[in-house]
């Protein structure tokens, strides 16, 4: 008998085999002969090796860490408060326009975060590189801290890797409050250092490299039939005068053309050519003028490209492809690898963005979380109580909530 199931559903399916199996062995004491442990969706292998690396860095320059971690909670908060606001909007635009959710998420095809969305290849060296830096900066502020690391580790969430530093519990429990909000600031500070690099990177080094060939609206192709073929014109040209009247975007182009009419003979100013054509009718609208053409927004994606939002935008990511066609880099040597390389900084900037934010959640096991609970501490105290039972049931109930707004998005793709 044959059933055909989605590839989503059979992979979950070969994971939940999987995670059967190593719960038996772990439950038997098998793994633990190798330092490796399951915990719940967890699966971790502990370590030494690196604990002397990072000590060795640590107390070798002490006082730029401690400096720097002061920093690193400014940041931290900073971010925190962003992270929390931005997931609250989110859910409130889901809430009143459910119809904004991706209706065509290929969840075989890609790593999924809540309202993230990465292709597979550069998502998984993204999301290396952003573990590895997360986690040595939290070893790195816990030992200039006096907080001794108790072991390193790999390990796989589901089936996503991961790598972490585990500190001391006794070294916490007696550390002030400030080494302990430096500490679980450092890792999402560090990921955030990372993204700054890369967007200067991409921004300044790469991206300048796919410059327009010449500022204008593109031809992706043209439509057998009509004037632009007769005229000889062809993909790969960039539009930049009609008439005499220079284009820059799509929408002045049309604007241009609405002021013709079918028979008028207009001149049609290329990078490559000027051709001087009589125009004819649309096939939807006779009245309005048509070349036969399909266009593409040269100028108005690198600009869209360029822009600093862009570049914490997952969408802006599945447009660096079309910086392949004929319209950018002309001089440009090895596109492809210029490329290859391009769509790698910029998602590792993106992801190491996100994860930063993402770890800010003001909500427990989260670092955000840990340091909101230690904010709570500090305005409880302030308040006259130094009951901590009165802090971390305000520090859970805030954990609860943004927990149930940050998995919402999830629970939606998953269901829809």
């Amino acid at each position: 008998m044959y059933i055909d199931l989605p590839p989503w559903i059979l992979i979950a399916l070969i994971l939940i085999g999987a995670w059967v199996v190593l719960a038996a062995l772990d439950k038997r004491g098998v793994l633990s002969k190798h330092n490796l442990e399951v915990s719940g969706p967890l699966l971790l292998w502990r370590t030494n090796y690196g604990k002397g690396t990072i000590r060795f860095i640590a107390h070798r320059f002490r006082p730029f860490w401690k400096k720097a971690g002061m920093l690193c909670i400014i940041i931290s908060t900073v971010t925190m408060i962003f992270t929390a606001v931005m997931l609250i909007a989110q859910a409130i635009l889901i809430i009143r326009t459910p119809e904004v959710m991706p209706p065509d998420v290929e969840i075989g095809e890609m790593i999924l975060l809540p309202g993230l969305a990465l292709p597979l290849t550069y998502g998984l060296v993204a999301l290396i590189i952003a573990i590895i830096v997360h986690e040595f900066s939290h070893g790195l502020l816990s030992e200039a801290e006096g907080m001794s690391i108790k072991s390193l580790g790999l390990g796989v969430l589901v089936a996503i890797p991961l790598a972490f530093v585990e500190p001391d519990e006794k070294g916490i429990k007696s550390a002030s409050s400030r080494s302990k909000m430096k500490m679980f600031a450092a890792g999402s500070t560090a990921n955030i250092l990372v993204f700054a690099i890369s967007f200067l990177i991409f921004t300044q080094l790469l991206l300048p490299m796919f410059a327009p060939n010449m500022d204008g609206v593109g031809i992706s192709e043209t439509i057998e039939g009509f004037p632009a073929v007769d005229a000889g014109m062809t993909g790969g040209e960039i539009i930049t005068h009609v008439g005499g009247i220079r284009v820059k975007s799509i929408d002045d182009f049309r604007g241009e053309m609405t002021e013709l009419r079918p028979g008028d003979v207009v001149e049609i100013r290329t990078n490559k050519d000027v051709y001087t054509i009589e125009l004819g009718a649309h096939p939807d609208d006779p009245g309005r003028a048509f070349l036969g053409l399909h266009l593409f927004p040269v100028t108005e994606l690198y600009a869209g490209l360029m822009h600093p939002v862009g570049f914490v935008m997952p969408w802006v990511g599945a447009m660096l492809p079309l910086l392949s066609p004929d319209f950018f880099g002309a001089d440009l040597v090895h596109r492809d690898v210029v490329l290859t390389v391009l769509q790698l900084v910029y998602w590792t900037g993106l992801l190491n963005f996100w994860l930063g934010a993402i770890n800010l959640l003001p909500a427990k096991p989260f670092d955000g979380g840990r340091l909101m609970e230690e904010y709570v501490k500090m305005l409880i105290w302030r308040l006259g109580n130094r009951d901590e039972k009165v802090a971390n049931n305000i520090s859970n109930w805030v954990s609860v909530l943004f927990i149930l707004i940050y998995l919402g998005p999830i629970l939606l793709i998953v269901i829809t």
